[in-house]
């Protein structure tokens, strides 16, 4: 489902300086480039598919 974040509906991606290489790690979701909102995630296992897609 997910809302509004306080940056408004969605929000520009802040980097991608770091791997989803291991579990436990919080990332937005997000439907595409600079649409980032009030969901996230926290990862079980290792996602390098992830990397570049989601902000950690």
């Amino acid at each position: 489902s997910g809302g509004a974040s306080i940056y408004g509906k969605t929000f520009a991606d802040e980097n991608f300086n770091n791997n989803h290489n291991k579990s436990g790690l919080l990332s937005m979701v997000n439907f595409g480039p600079n649409t980032n909102a009030s969901q996230f995630f926290i990862s079980s296992i290792a996602l390098p598919y992830f990397d570049g897609k989601y902000v950690e």
